[in-house]
């Protein structure tokens, strides 16, 4: 890249903006679920991050969203989709459980009242 020389940060990886600017952008709103519409890994959307030492790596959409919300994600837990729709980041569709309480949830999925929601007791 013309310009750049090793130990700085290439201007297209450079961002000044915050994670919020750089995420919502690439969603989808609907009445019902908000879908990431941008790079997936597998069933998931993916959303590149950078960590305290400046490093970029990558990480779920739907866990960014979560911890934008809420907070953090308690060590080991997993975020589960309730709308059971893997690239749906909407905050309110989405529930910090253990892997536990996931595995569970997906061998007997709990329908609501919208006829798609699992999983609140």
């Amino acid at each position: 890249m013309e310009g750049w020389s090793s130990g700085q940060t290439p201007r297209r990886w450079a961002s000044p903006k915050t994670t919020e600017e750089r995420f919502w952008p690439h969603v989808e709103k609907t009445d019902y679920c908000w879908n990431w519409t941008a790079s997936r890994k597998g069933v998931y959307g993916q959303f590149l991050m950078r960590n305290a030492a400046g490093k970029w790596y990558p990480e779920t959409a739907h866990r960014v969203s979560y911890r934008m919300a809420y907070g953090e994600i308690p060590r080991g837990w997993e975020v589960d989709h309730l709308c059971l729709n893997t690239l749906c980041v909407r905050p309110g569709h989405l529930e910090a459980v253990t892997p536990t309480e996931n595995r569970r949830r997906q061998a007997q999925p709990r329908v609501g009242e919208s006829g798609r929601f699992r999983g609140r007791r």
